[in-house]
């Protein structure tokens, strides 16, 4: 063997007990040659000198030819000197692709580092590598994913998390940092107070560079290469564990009821799971109603769910002393509360949003967004994964989050009673609430249960236990002061205060609505009538009303009709009384009388087209009127049950206002709908009117005020105030020579006198009534005229003259297309019918008449005659079907007040009794 070699190389053979060595000088193997070049590289690097440091690392990977020792055998130490030198081959390559990326050659090593992060998934600097290239490339979203890859891989195939190389360089690029965008120094060594040397923050550190030695283990391992190589190696700190924040604030003490509102929510959070998209609630409603309270409750009894802890943000969307905190500022604050240091935050906002996003997508936590202003606010504070759920609450209703992400709108409203009534209960003691319950319950109705407003209360009734709640109840009776009473001296639990923070957010035209809403009687308004007192279109004022409404001070519980909430109606009368001036006041309060006048005159023509013609006072400029021009009479109805309440509360208001002609002239348009069954309303509204005629000195508004009372005392059975209003309504319209009104007057005291049982006086009445109409030229006057003088000769026992004036009558209404003296007209001749035996022509005509009261809503009609169809069936024995007929009467009378509903009991009570089940009385 020797010989084969020569005398030179020969000479270095030599023999060993297990066999023959050759022995090389230092530096002639390729290994040392090898580790020589890696050394230089390290040593380049260290020092900055990056096209040294690669062609260092190249010199040392061109040494390599095919697999490590792939041909030599089972020889002692081979496998682990194979495993040393290979993990020195691939620190090489990481080197060499380091310098690369410092000498901004990241294209080129783009489709190396895809090939070597396939083969060594777990090698996380050459994926740090990847994701560097990528994003010098313009390729930051390829950049992510592959960190989200690593992630993924790491967690399942060992189940760690990446290192702090790795997420030091997904933090990097999330926050976009400049310093990744140009060649640098990867390394910056800093000294500690302790002398060693760590990497700044402002670089990406090299893997620790020590080359292992073939030698002994005992060795010096820092052999063969420069010192500097040897001394300056990087230190990397072990990576910190992820904070676990847990920020929910104190829930409230003594929190009561929700249900509903908390099965919602648990509802959510049990299908979070399904849709696989993240769970975003929102919490909306007025000032006070406690969207916090609620909020906070519930994310603490769920807050086991998140193991990654809970996040809390107070966004002072509403705020009597902060500015709404911007969407940077509160990105920012998230970041620090999962420990992104300050100088990793980046400054735009997309970026914040995407670390942001970045860092809670592989974490379950719950985000609490509090007090938010609107929906862009709280855009960018949204995470992407479904792992999360948001709960966030507001006075706005979020309308562009529930449209545009999918958000889940929890709406909050008024405590019930019982709910009000726990509260009061749970902070006073039962002992002091059962001892008053009257107090109690005036307390809840005055605070309109409002958690809020009942709070401050209880706060105030228990830091005076010996004041009784009577006084507070009596403090919050008198309405001036009532927001007064719910003063506390600090802006975050002032009612009043806390309403100022969501009236300052509206635009000026929206506040001046607002505020404009607290001179309306309530209990509703329509859009036409909200235009009425801004002087605006409806067009104009819808999006106003839009505003309003999405801030929660106010509400549509209907489509189209609006409400303030009692304790937001003192607020904003408030406001008005402060920045209106009283003529500017007085002009409101003009317009909005003029727009139910005019509205209500125009629904009563069409109710009751045959009624006398009044003119209503011209209105102001910008009065909008509802409905049609020339509404059907179904329409017209429902206008006047909406408006009901409103137009009751109109009438005082003219009143108050010493607008007189508005308070007759509304009356007189309200008189169709009160006739037909009202009567107190009706009693009480023309005692109004007769006042407001009395004091414009107008005397046709006084004798039709008084023929009006005289109707409505004579439906209660109050005969002789119903005489003396009556007897001044001829007297006036007989000096006014007005026949037609006269005739109304006669005709009201004839059905008087009926009631009294004098038919013979009631009859002259009746007469007189037919003879000024027709001297009045009245043709619907001589309609009613003709069926009341049939009528009062049925009650004389004449039925043939009966039939023949009630028939005349019934012909002539026929033609006016009169319908509702129509229906008297056939229940009179019924009646007629009835008493000369003929009960089949009885039962029909009656049927007649009461499918045209219940057209017209006429609910004293239909009772009346629904009576007389009883009497009709009790004269043929058919008693079940006169016991349920008479029920029925019996049921509307009740309803609407009237006298005869004993009468109809007496029948019904002396029904044989096997039919007999008489209504008790109410």
């Amino acid at each position: 063997m020797r010989q084969s070699l020569g005398p030179v190389a020969g000479a270095r053979l030599v023999t060993r007990s297990l066999g023959y060595a050759f022995e090389a000088k230092p530096g002639e193997a390729d290994i040392d040659r090898f580790e020589r070049s890696c050394s230089e590289g390290l040593a380049a690097s260290a020092g900055g000198r990056w096209a040294d440091a690669r062609s260092a690392f190249a010199a040392a990977e061109s040494l390599w030819r095919g697999d490590l020792l792939s041909d030599v055998g089972e020889l002692a130490g081979v496998a682990q000197e194979a495993v040393r030198l290979g993990e020195l081959r691939l620190q090489a390559v990481e080197g060499r692709i380091e310098a690369d990326l410092h000498l901004a050659r990241h294209a080129e090593v783009l489709s190396e580092l895809h090939t070597l992060v396939a083969r060594h998934p777990l090698r996380e600097r050459f994926t740090a590598q990847l994701m560097i290239a990528l994003y010098r490339s313009s390729r930051q979203a390829d950049a992510l994913l592959v960190y989200r890859n690593a992630y993924r891989v790491l967690a399942e195939e060992i189940g760690v998390e990446p290192g702090p190389e790795l997420r030091e360089t997904h933090l990097r690029i999330l926050s976009a940092d400049a310093a990744l965008s140009t060649a640098r120094p990867s390394v910056a060594v800093l000294p500690e107070e302790d002398g060693t040397r760590t990497p700044s923050p402002d670089a990406l550190p090299l893997p620790d560079p020590v080359v292992p030695s073939r030698r002994s283990a005992g060795g010096d391992q820092s052999a063969g290469r420069p010192p500097e190589a040897a001394t300056d190696l990087v230190r990397i700190p072990a990576a910190k564990p992820r904070s676990r924040p847990a920020q929910l604030p104190s829930g409230t003490a003594g929190f009561v009821g929700r249900r509903e509102e908390l099965d919602q929510l648990d509802q959510l959070l049990e299908t979070a799971g399904e849709t696989r998209t993240v769970v975003i609630s929102a919490v909306s409603g007025m000032a006070g109603v406690g969207k916090t309270a609620l909020a906070v409750h519930w994310a603490h009894q769920v807050a086991g769910r998140f193991p990654d802890g809970q996040l809390y943000l107070n966004l002072r969307g509403f705020d009597p002393t902060h500015t709404p905190t911007a969407p940077a500022e509160a990105l920012r604050s998230l970041l620090d509360a999962l420990d992104v240091p300050r100088q990793r935050i980046p400054a735009g906002l997309d970026a914040q949003a995407a670390l942001y996003r970045s860092l809670l997508a592989d974490r379950r936590m719950l985000v609490l967004l509090d007090n938010v202003r609107d929906a862009e606010q709280v855009r960018s504070l949204l995470p992407g994964t479904p792992d999360c759920l948001v709960l966030i609450t507001s006075r706005d209703r979020l309308t562009g989050l529930v449209a545009g992400v999918g958000a889940h709108p929890v709406p909050l409203d008024l405590l019930t009673v019982a709910e009000a009534r726990d509260l009061l209960t749970r902070r006073l003691g039962a002992q002091r609430t059962a001892a008053e319950p009257d107090a109690v319950d005036e307390i809840i109705e005055r605070c309109a249960r409002l958690p809020l407003a009942l709070a401050v209360v209880s706060a105030r009734a228990a830091s005076q236990p010996r004041l009784p709640l009577a006084a507070t109840a009596a403090d919050l009776r008198r309405l001036p002061d009532r927001l007064d009473a719910l003063t506390t001296g600090d802006p975050v639990t002032d009612v009043r205060s806390v309403f100022s923070w969501s009236y300052r957010q509206l635009s000026e035209p929206s506040a001046r609505l607002f505020r404009l809403l607290g001179l309306h009687p309530g209990p509703d308004l329509s859009a036409g009538a909200a235009a009425s007192l801004a002087g605006f279109t409806p067009a104009q004022v819808r999006p106003l009303l839009s505003e309003l409404a999405r801030l929660h001070l106010i509400n549509e519980p209907a489509r189209g009709r609006y409400t303030l909430h009692d304790l937001l109606r003192v607020f904003a009368d408030e406001q008005a009384r402060t920045e209106e001036s009283e003529t500017d006041r007085r002009t409101v309060t003009r317009r909005m009388l003029d727009h139910y006048l005019q509205s209500a005159h125009r629904a009563s023509s069409a109710v009751d087209p045959w009624r006398e013609v009044i003119t209503p006072v011209e209105p102001l400029a910008a009065v909008t009127v509802d409905g049609a021009e020339s509404p059907s009479a179904e329409a017209a109805k429902a206008w006047f049950a909406a408006e009901f309440q409103v137009l009751m509360a109109a009438v005082q208001l003219a009143v108050d206002a010493g607008l007189d002609h508005h308070a007759w002239q509304l009356v007189w348009s309200i008189d169709p709908v009160l006739k037909g069954g009202d009567w107190q309303h009706w009693t009480v509204l023309q005692q109004l009117a007769l006042q407001a005629a009395g004091r414009l000195g107008d005397a046709a508004a006084e004798g039709y005020s008084h023929r009006m009372l005289g109707a409505s005392h004579l439906m209660l059975g109050r005969h002789r105030e119903a005489r003396a209003h009556l007897d001044q309504s001829i007297a006036i319209f007989r000096e006014l020579g007005d026949d037609a009104n006269q005739g109304y007057a006669h005709h009201m005291m004839d059905r008087l006198l009926e009631q009294q049982g004098r038919p013979e006086e009631a009859l002259y009445h009746a007469e007189l009534a037919s003879a000024r109409f027709q001297a009045g030229g009245d043709r619907r006057g001589q309609a009613i005229a003709l069926n009341a003088v049939g009528w009062l000769h049925a009650q004389l026992g004449d039925y043939q003259a009966a039939l023949e004036h009630c028939r005349q009558a019934l012909q002539l209404q026929q033609a006016l297309g009169f319908r509702r003296s129509e229906a008297d007209s056939w229940d009179s001749i019924g009646f007629a019918h009835h008493h000369l035996g003929q009960h089949a022509e009885a039962v029909d005509c009656y049927r007649h008449a009461l499918v045209i009261f219940r057209d017209l809503d006429f609910r004293f009609g239909e009772a009346d005659t629904l009576t007389k169809l009883g009497d009709t069936h009790a004269a043929t024995g058919d008693t079940d079907a006169a016991r349920d007929t008479w029920t029925a009467a019996l049921q509307i009378f009740t309803d609407i007040g009237h006298a005869d509903a004993e009468q109809v009991r007496a029948k019904l009570h002396d029904l044989p009794t096997a039919s007999r089940e008489v209504p008790p009385t109410r």
